[in-house]
């Protein structure tokens, strides 16, 4: 939802640009670099989504070629994997973000903001992501299948 709202942010700020632009001449200085940090967070925020949804880039030719109980530990095994970068990039998503919250670190452009507040958004992000990673991993050990598995799996 606020990977939605953040996206129509950008594009109405793009849209109120262009029409201030065309009908008063002028711009909005801040809204090219609005967009760019609006759109990190967007992505940030759809991954684990995305991932819940089945929406997410799969290379299956693997599990497709593979016997039903070969393919279901690939499938662990490619999720654990998955789960441990999530984890990394949280944990170290989580100390960038803090140490730039402790040292008040300030972006300074257009726009004028503590550095942590985009900074944050990762580790969030990430978290939920392993999180979803565990998830599945359950479901496989469980014996119960993503509706985007393979036929077979």
């Amino acid at each position: 939802m606020l990977s939605g709202l953040t996206l129509l942010f950008i594009a109405g700020g793009i849209f109120a640009d262009v029409l201030y632009r065309n009908l008063v001449g002028g711009s909005f200085s801040w809204i090219l670099e609005g967009t760019e940090y609006a759109l990190c967070v967007a992505v940030f925020l759809a991954i684990p989504w995305a991932m819940r949804q089945g929406g997410h880039v799969r290379m299956d030719v693997l599990l497709r070629i593979a016997s039903p109980p070969l393919g279901r530990q690939i499938e662990i095994f490619a999720d654990l994997i998955g789960f441990a970068i999530a984890a990394c990039v949280a944990v170290y998503g989580a100390l960038a973000a803090w140490e730039a919250y402790e040292s008040n670190t300030i972006i300074f452009k257009s726009i004028v903001f503590p550095e942590w507040w985009i900074l944050s958004v990762l580790p969030l992000s990430m978290t939920f992501l392993a999180v979803e990673f565990l998830r599945r991993i359950a479901r496989l050990r469980r014996g119960e299948y993503d509706t985007d598995l393979p036929v077979g799996l």
